[in-house]
């Protein structure tokens, strides 16, 4: 992508200081999400000129309320974040058991893969549980194997409960498998992510070229297990968590994976507002822009563009509001406070993984990360909630300063249940106290109905009935939190 008109339109004048905080209002918010979740904006999807016009939106906000451009170290607005789309093409799965081949369908598998064309000849099937060891480590004996691991997370009481399906996936791949194949709890596992790998599928681009991955059907996996007289309890998910090695079943397959490559680069939108004392601690305010695009939807729906007017255009809007009311007030902050629009997170938190792993600043000057994502959907007054709560030193502070504002405050942990859907997950993995604080995730009927409903398709769309209410309140409570974390005298617990 080229920026030099984007460059050019950057040197407005910077706005002055010197006004005191004013309430957001949900005129303004509603300006700002009314652009960002238009159709000329295309669904803000990563690669796409969607992207250009949002990265230009995004840093003309922030240069307007003066905040600078933070990148690199030496400045700019923009950090490029390797991405790799891929879709298959065309996909074959052959399995030999005893010298016989096995019937298998498209329906029984599917698979994507990092390079144009695979073939991996036959190797052995292994099972491998859940693909890592009590310590979260690869279990043994996957090297040069097609490895099955089943989708549940390990139980509550072993420790990689932390660790994702995608996670594991990728653990088990670093180890040398040739393949990994998700064994899937029912049987709409397969005819969910064949369509989805045919339409492409977008992941971090320095992944290496030589990875396979993808789903394996219940119904075959039971097959493959008859004709090897493999007792079933040695291949569940019951079994999983005795495992420290593979299990080779006396099975051999061979993967062939045809597919559309394409490698380029996203960028997240990095500024900072310089504090007037700053002491090497520092704020981090993050959203994601991204969204879906404009081919979401089956191709015999007349709206095909998904706009992500909650998901999460209002975030943005939010961001915006907060960065014009921390560079123009009165009261400079102390602190350094940064500001990241993340790239990808819709293909799996990949622009603030990107962050974490080059980052501007060092990781440990962070003090808290503050995310936004989701905000228009509780009216007024909704109590807050923190995604986080009980995760950080930081409960005490945000529950007093939403008290002094006024803000009633939910103190359940209930929305710690989206705590890895959300960019401060990433964060959180380094190191850095993240949360995300508001009303949004307080009300889990409203948020549930907006999940079951508009989330994710055509109609996450700005109307006159949108509710902003609560994205204002959010936008006042995050100047107040930045403002109060931000000073020089405020000591992390």
């Amino acid at each position: 992508m080229k920026y030099g008109l984007m460059i050019i339109a950057l040197l407005a004048p910077i706005a002055a200081w010197g006004r005191d905080d004013k309430p957001v209002a949900e005129a303004e918010l509603r300006t700002d999400i009314a652009a960002l979740a238009s159709d000329d904006f295309q669904g803000r999807a990563p690669g796409t000129d969607g992207e250009t016009k949002t990265l230009n939106f995004i840093a003309q906000a922030w240069h307007r309320a003066g905040l600078i451009g933070a990148a690199t170290p030496q400045g700019g607005w923009f950090q490029p974040v390797p991405l790799l789309e891929r879709k298959t093409v065309r996909d074959q799965l052959r399995v030999i058991i005893a010298g016989r081949e096995l019937v298998v369908t498209q329906d029984d598998f599917a698979v994507r893969s990092n390079t144009a064309h695979i073939d991996t000849g036959m190797l052995p099937i292994r099972f491998g549980g859940y693909g890592v060891d009590a310590n979260g480590r690869a279990i043994g004996n996957v090297h040069g194997a097609i490895v099955v691991i089943v989708e549940n997370d390990p139980p509550s009481h072993d420790p990689p409960v932390s660790l994702s399906m995608a996670a594991r996936t990728e653990i088990v791949q670093q180890a040398g498998a040739a393949a990994v194949l998700v064994l899937g709890n029912d049987t709409t596992v397969i005819p969910i992510l064949r369509p989805r790998f045919a339409r492409g599928t977008t992941t971090g681009g320095d992944a290496p070229d030589l990875w396979i991955n993808g789903g394996i059907s219940p119904a075959l996996w039971d097959r493959m297990m008859r004709a090897a007289n493999v007792p079933t309890d040695r291949s569940s998910g019951h079994a999983a968590a005795m495992l420290t090695d593979a299990i080779d079943i006396g099975v051999t397959a061979r993967l062939t994976v045809q597919s559309a490559i394409r490698r380029f680069n996203s960028y997240n939108v990095v500024a900072k507002l310089p504090g007037r004392r700053p002491d090497g601690q520092s704020v981090l305010l993050s959203g994601h822009w991204d969204h879906l695009g404009n081919d979401c939807a089956p191709p015999d729906k007349a709206d095909r563009i998904c706009n992500g007017a909650v998901d999460n255009a209002s975030g943005i809007a939010v961001l915006n509001a907060v960065a014009r009311r921390l560079g123009a007030g009165r009261n400079r902050i102390d602190r350094d406070i940064w500001f990241v629009a993340t790239t990808a997170e819709e293909k799996g938190l990949l622009g603030a993984h990107s962050f974490v792993a080059r980052p501007p600043l060092p990781i440990s000057n962070i003090m808290l990360n503050l995310n936004i994502d989701t905000v228009a959907i509780a009216p007024r007054g909704a109590p807050v909630a923190i995604i986080g709560r009980g995760t950080t030193p930081f409960d005490a502070d945000v529950d007093r300063v939403a008290r002094q504002i006024k803000r009633r405050v939910d103190t359940d942990q209930e929305a710690n249940e989206f705590i890895r859907r959300q960019d401060g997950w990433a964060f959180g993995k380094v190191g850095v106290p993240a949360i995300m604080v508001g009303g949004s995730f307080s009300d889990q009927e409203r948020l549930i109905d907006f999940l079951s409903g508009p989330y994710h398709s055509p109609d996450d769309e700005l109307t006159d009935n949108s509710e902003l209410g609560g994205a204002a309140d959010y936008a006042d409570l995050h100047v107040a939190l930045v403002r109060y974390f931000g000073r020089k005298s405020y000591k992390r617990p």
